[in-house]
């Protein structure tokens, strides 16, 4: 009888042990060298700490989601987590839109990774935003690298892709006109933040931070914010930059080097260098004031015919590419780089991609439709809208698109019929042609320096055009001059980062650049 008993307690207080509910701080814990982090059950880490020092960094009273989701233009948090320990996978529940999001969640020596590998239903989530993360520390909040650090601790976030951005999602397109803002100083501490977009939708968005309204945008096809990933890390703060380049190299990133040292810490970082407009006939002179001063670079402030082909302006050049080439080697033999300035995906009117016919992946506001046939030699435009053709805030050229031929405007009717007046056919080398009704008519996207802009697949093609000329050449210095151009694609500063990041990856050797925007990847 007693031995029933006690076979039955047994069994009792074992079935009551497996049914007993987990602590919701051992929900998700991952250890790196220098930081511990820690998932609750509602998807909100409830830990930053430094493993040694056992000091909590994450700011208390602060939400802290692991990853926010927009769905239908509301931001919404996480109501329940799910961990799989086995797989390392972390499933979000979002119980106002019914969403789940899969985030595969590892620890490396060196720091803590996370990456979305799964989104239901994948036709719902608009963007989502990593965090945002409160923490304690105020004492130097690094805005563009992503890290925040006091006298003695340094917590980094750091992106992992091109699709995720650091900083705050500000508006459709994804730009951030600031620059950077993957962390951000606040009266407690300061934030830690990225996002991504779900770019595989044909979307309508303020173009160039608004400048240019409702302008459409071509999906990219299977841009979504699945495989959107990032890092994080925790170390002394004396120690941050380097392991910075830790993550980069166990990440497989961009982890350029010069002489064979990485370029962040490369000696010449900084160096002055002699911009001066030389030519063929005049370098020998320009290279001897450049080593007499001990200048890193020679560099051409304006060496090519054209923005968008780049090729060389034939008057400095008479020999073109061979010319630069030895130019280069003249360089190389006194310790000199040769570089060349561009305004990265701006195209002269006298380009190729413009003149004599307009390549179709011209970046356009937006488009209307001719409500009648258009004569070649009419100078009055009738369109269906005056939307986009009015918009005199962003405006300089003036110039519309129908199939081949380019026209400008003076204005447009300030009633209906909608009409462009006073235009000048074949505009910039085009052809003046009959155009049928109902034709297309695109506003193309331009600037005060009076150039276009390519859309995204245009603007890598002229990234990797670029990037030839380089690699042909061996110039070695350039600016990312303009950078802000690429938000002409429509794709905020994704667009950015693409263009640098093609360029990069395929080049052939190392080329020292700077920027007019600095972004987190970049």
């Amino acid at each position: 009888m007693r031995t029933t008993s006690l076979s039955f307690a047994l069994v009792a207080a074992v079935l009551a042990a497996v049914c007993l509910p987990r602590p919701a701080a051992a929900q998700v814990e991952l250890v790196a060298d220098g930081l511990r982090v820690r998932i609750d059950q509602r998807g909100q880490l409830s830990s930053l700490s430094g493993p040694a020092s056992q000091r909590e960094y994450l700011e208390a009273g602060q939400p802290a989601p692991l990853l926010t989701v927009k769905v239908g233009g509301k931001l919404e948090e996480p109501t329940a987590l799910r961990w799989d320990a086995r797989a390392g996978v972390a499933t979000l529940r979002y119980a106002g839109s019914g969403v789940l999001v899969r985030v595969k969640a590892a620890r490396t020596p060196t720091h803590v990774v996370f990456e979305i590998v799964g989104v239901e239903p994948a036709n719902l989530v608009d963007a989502v935003i990593w965090g945002p993360y409160p923490t304690t520390i105020r004492e130097t909040v690094g805005e563009i690298v992503g890290v925040v650090r006091d006298t003695e601790y340094a917590i980094g976030l750091q992106v992992l892709n091109i699709k995720t951005l650091g900083g705050v999602l500000l508006n459709d397109e994804g730009s951030d006109p600031s620059r950077s803002s993957v962390a951000q100083a606040r009266p407690w501490g300061s934030v830690l933040q990225a996002f991504a977009m779900d770019r595989s939708r044909p979307r309508t968005v303020g173009g160039w931070n608004g400048q240019f309204p409702n302008m459409p945008v071509d999906p990219i096809p299977g841009e979504t914010v699945v495989g959107s990933a990032i890092a994080l890390f925790g170390c002394p703060a004396g120690r941050a930059l380097e392991r910075i380049g830790a993550i980069e190299v166990a990440e497989h990133l961009p982890h350029p080097t010069v002489d064979g040292v990485w370029v962040k810490a490369w000696r010449d970082l900084g160096r002055s260098y002699l911009i001066a407009s030389f030519s063929e006939a005049t370098v020998d002179e320009l290279l001897g004031y450049t080593k007499r001063a001990e200048l890193m670079s020679l560099y051409h402030p304006e060496p090519f015919a054209s923005w968008g082909h780049y090729a060389l302006d034939p008057k400095a050049f008479p020999t073109g590419n061979a010319g630069m080439r030895r130019i280069v080697e003249q360089g190389r033999a006194l310790g000199i780089r040769i570089g060349a300035h561009t305004l990265s995906n701006f195209i002269n009117t006298n380009d190729p991609y413009v003149t004599p016919r307009p390549d179709p992946r011209l970046a356009r506001t937006g488009s209307s439709t001719l409500v009648d046939d258009l004569p070649a030699g009419a100078t009055a435009i009738p369109v269906a809208s005056p939307e986009y053709f009015n918009n005199e805030k962003a405006n300089w050229l003036h110039t519309v698109v129908i199939g081949d031929e380019l026209i400008r405007y003076r204005a447009v009717s300030a009633a209906a019929p909608w009409t462009l007046l006073d235009c000048e056919r074949g505009a910039f080398g085009t052809t003046a042609a009959v155009h049928r009704k109902g034709s297309s008519v695109g506003k193309l996207l331009d600037h005060p320096y009076k150039v276009f802009f390519p859309t995204i697949g245009l603007q890598d093609e002229i990234a990797r055009g670029l990037a030839a000329w380089f690699n042909d050449t061996g110039v070695s210095h350039m600016d990312f001059d303009g950078h802000e151009g690429c938000w002409a694609s429509g794709q905020g500063d994704y667009g950015l980062e693409r263009f640098a990041n093609v360029f990069y990856e395929n080049l052939t050797h190392a080329v020292i650049n700077g920027t007019s925007t600095s972004e987190p990847f970049y």
